[in-house]
């Protein structure tokens, strides 16, 4: 008794046949972290075909309009996150860099303490978190300053400069850290 719904892919394309007046474009983040059995549909849109294999309902071909696109995206500083060759090779490429900074992180509402520490960490010329963990930081800090100062010192920050980020960030936010800034837990 359960419904036959359509895929995100097919079904973008449906409202592309919809609204033929539009430009649809379908927008895949992290590309590569969608199942390996789902990406091979990709690459007949993505060599010019204008049919989705086995899109509709009934199992026939959708036929692709020309009002619908497909981005994709990836790291390609991130292994395991950046399009192999043979999907590559099929898109045009655009690297887009965002460049995180002071006034960026305050207009996002992040504590001023929290933006501090991260921006003396940049000036001891230290590793810095990435904003989802000042987002985090951000979180914890009117709750637990230990916890708030443990979201700057992820697994991916480099051991080397362990101690030294938590001396700088605990300076600005607290806590009870150890020295290769874990939690201290009683």
């Amino acid at each position: 008794g359960t419904p036959y719904v359509k895929g995100h892919l097919p079904a973008a394309v449906q409202y592309a046949l919809d609204h033929p007046a539009r430009m649809v474009v379908l927008y895949e983040d992290e590309f590569m972290l969608l199942n390996d059995g789902v990406k091979p549909v990709y690459y007949s849109l993505m060599d010019g075909r204008k049919f989705l294999p086995g899109g509709n309902v009934d199992g026939s071909d959708m036929i692709v309009p020309e009002n619908f696109r497909i981005v994709l995206s990836a790291n390609p500083q991130v292994r395991g996150a950046s399009l192999p060759e043979p999907i590559a090779s099929r898109c045009a490429s655009t690297t887009l860099t965002v460049e995180t900074g002071r006034d960026m992180l305050i207009d996002m509402g992040l504590d001023e303490s929290i933006v501090a520490a991260w921006d003396a960490l940049g000036e001891a010329s230290l590793w810095r978190p990435q904003i989802r963990e000042l987002r985090l930081a951000d979180y914890w800090l009117p709750i637990d300053p230990s916890q708030a100062t443990s979201a700057f010192l992820p697994e991916h920050c480099p051991e080397s400069q362990r101690e030294e980020v938590r001396n700088i960030v605990v300076g600005f936010l607290g806590g009870d850290l150890r020295k290769d800034g874990r939690l201290v837990v009683s």
